[in-house]
């Protein structure tokens, strides 16, 4: 009896230490890893990797990027007209794709200025409008780091080339040729629709249809690219009066219905500037009649005051004034209300 009493003593305490040990093995299992926190997983370094090499990836394509585009500057001066388009079009990308690295950006900016501006001054119309898109992107990728620049070298250059550009005579030839090309609408229901055109306040009085030629082209990249140095700088506010009243003159309603819209987008940009000097020189254009004093307090002005002051405002402007009293009472409107 005490022998067996021993044995099942002894059994019992074998059990237990078994017990222990399948514990202790169950504890060290790799199995248990699954409920350790997440920091302690052996995922993590290989995601860290997969990021680091992400990043690498990602910062070597920019280098690529930043390569391609210095190596671009070496061709702008192509003779080629087409080789040349394609360089600032690769250029104009190339300047996307880094619009939100500044860092390598504005010094790829500073090193291609010098090589960019002599293109807006060669004799190809293609060639300068593409100079003058990629400048568009500039400004609105670098801001005030372009508008500084462009107030010293590019407003000039742009202000020479709009004066040189007109429409009157030259604009009505070619809506008549293309106009051969259409299938043209009868003399009584084409002037109805422009006679309907003309009522309306809130149409433009614009040509439409009209074939857009390279002048055209050239003339709506300036204008789009004035409308975002606006946008983007501030630096840009002391040309306001310039640009005012160099632009004034694609209100008429002899200028193509793009042309038309794009100057009104510019005089938007111009109002957040410097509204007051804007709102003098479109009100002469208007013919806006002031409201009357709103208290007997204030002493009138004689009839013909306005009228004085709104020939001497538009005594420097170039053009046909008259021509652009539609479109102007059409921004009038707008900028009042």
């Amino acid at each position: 009896m005490k022998v067996l009493a021993n044995d099942g003593i002894d059994a019992l305490d074998i059990e237990a230490e078994t017990d222990e040990k399948d514990k202790e093995s169950t504890l060290k299992s790799p199995s248990v890893k699954g409920a350790m926190p997440l920091e302690y997983d052996e995922i993590q370094p290989d995601s860290q990797d997969d990021d680091r090499d992400k990043d690498e990836d990602a910062s070597g394509y920019r280098t690529l990027v930043i390569d391609i585009m210095d190596r671009c500057g070496y061709f702008l001066v192509e003779s080629d007209p087409i080789a040349c388009c394609l360089v600032l079009s690769l250029i104009d990308e190339g300047v996307r794709f880094l619009s939100q690295h500044q860092k390598q950006l504005l010094p790829l900016v500073a090193r291609m200025w010098p090589e960019l501006l002599p293109r807006l001054r060669v004799e190809n119309r293609a060639i300068v409008t593409g100079t003058v898109r990629v400048i568009t992107t500039l400004a609105e990728t670098a801001g005030d780091f372009v508008g500084d620049r462009f107030v010293e070298s590019v407003w000039p250059v742009l202000q020479s080339q709009m004066q040189s550009i007109n429409f009157g005579a030259d604009a009505k030839s070619s809506q008549l040729t293309r106009s051969m090309l259409l299938i043209s609408k009868p003399h009584d229901e084409a002037a109805s629709d422009f006679d309907a055109q003309t009522r309306t306040g809130n149409k433009l009085s614009a040509l439409s249809g009209t074939r857009k030629t390279q002048e055209i082209r050239h003339l709506l990249a300036i204008l789009s690219c004035l409308t975002m140095v606006c946008q983007q700088s501030e630096t840009v506010t002391r040309l306001v009066p310039e640009i005012t009243r160099v632009c004034s003159k694609y209100l008429t309603h002899a200028a193509p219905r793009e042309v038309v819209e794009q100057t009104l987008e510019l005089f938007a940009a111009l109002v957040q500037l410097n509204g007051d000097e804007v709102f003098c020189t479109i009100a002469a254009l208007a013919d806006w009649v002031p409201a009357a004093p709103p208290s007997a307090r204030f002493s009138r002005f004689e009839p013909d005051a306005v009228q004085r002051f709104y020939r001497g405002h538009l005594s420097g402007l170039s053009g046909q004034t008259t021509y652009c009293r539609d479109n102007a009472s059409i921004l009038m409107n707008r900028l009042l209300s």
